[in-house]
């Protein structure tokens, strides 16, 4: 246990921002993405719908594996999140002791993050507009649509049971925000409660140990949350309805992409905020996380 968290603070000290680096390249690369509908003819407009639902795929994975690495560090650090009255330091420094985790026995974060990855690789194949680019910018027959949706449907809510599981194990947070991260651009908000949540852990570590807890971004989240409304949620929408009606090439953004992109910051923002926060911590325990 130990060990690891030395391990995580020589990668924070080579590579400060870790993960989120390559979160800020898939954000730019969505808002390119979303100016190129616009100015896009009708007949390249699949494949631009194709390649950013790849993207924003890829987005979505860096995210989960974030989430859930700073969810299985953050357990190592302060131990088991049961609401005990007994302090997390105290729990932490025996289990220390005898060489336990607090946490019980430790999931490994490629599994976890692979199946909490599950429900939006089924989203994206079944969503994206793959066959008017495959099949020359035609589309499935219907009879075969009525088929597939169904089946992509009862392997959405079955991965999803299976992504819920595995980020329960570890213990990421509240039920309903863990099963709405699992649900791809309402993972976002999703995210901005666990933030929350972490935070509150993290902090209540720290006062346990009589430190006063670090100052995060305190408009990151608010202004994510806002623009989450104002840019992705009607981007969402008006997806939904081309995908109902079968317009994918008349799609195109009904946002600003500087809406957008002020949304992708501020999140990144976000997530950077609680991570700093935590690696302050790190830093201060130093010697004392040696075995």
């Amino acid at each position: 246990m130990n060990d690891t968290l030395l391990q995580r603070q020589r990668w924070f000290r080579s590579f400060p921002e870790g993960t989120l680096e390559f979160l800020l390249v898939t954000r730019l690369a969505s808002v390119f993405l979303l100016l190129a509908l616009g100015v896009m003819r009708e007949a390249q407009r699949p494949m631009v719908l194709v390649v950013l639902a790849i993207v924003l795929l890829v987005d979505y994975a860096l995210m989960i594996w974030w989430a859930v690495q700073m969810a299985v560090d953050l357990n190592m650090l302060c131990g088991r999140p049961d609401g005990g009255s007994a302090p997390q330091t105290e729990a932490l420094n025996s289990d220390a002791d005898t060489g336990a985790d607090p946490c019980g026995p430790r999931q490994p974060v490629a599994l976890v993050a692979l199946l909490a990855c599950l429900p939006a690789i089924i989203l994206c194949l079944t969503l994206a507009p793959w066959p008017e680019l495959v099949l020359a910018h035609r589309t499935l027959p219907a009879a075969l649509t009525r088929v597939l949706l169904p089946v992509a449907g009862v392997l959405f809510l079955i991965t999803l049971v299976l992504g819920y599981r595995a980020l329960r194990r570890i213990r990421l947070g509240p039920p309903l925000w863990t099963v709405l991260l699992l649900v791809p651009f309402v993972h976002w908000f999703a995210m901005h409660r666990l933030l929350g949540h972490m935070r509150t852990r993290l902090e209540t570590y720290q006062r346990g140990r009589g430190e006063t807890p670090t100052e995060g971004p305190i408009l990151a989240v608010p202004i994510a949350d806002v623009s989450w409304f104002l840019a992705v949620v009607p981007w969402v929408i008006v997806a939904g309805l081309r995908l109902a009606k079968g317009l994918w090439s008349n799609y195109f953004p009904p946002c600003g992409a500087a809406l957008v992109a002020l949304f992708a910051v501020a999140d990144v923002a976000a997530m950077e905020g609680f991570q700093r926060h935590f690696t302050a911590v790190l830093r201060r325990q130093g010697p004392s996380l040696r075995p």
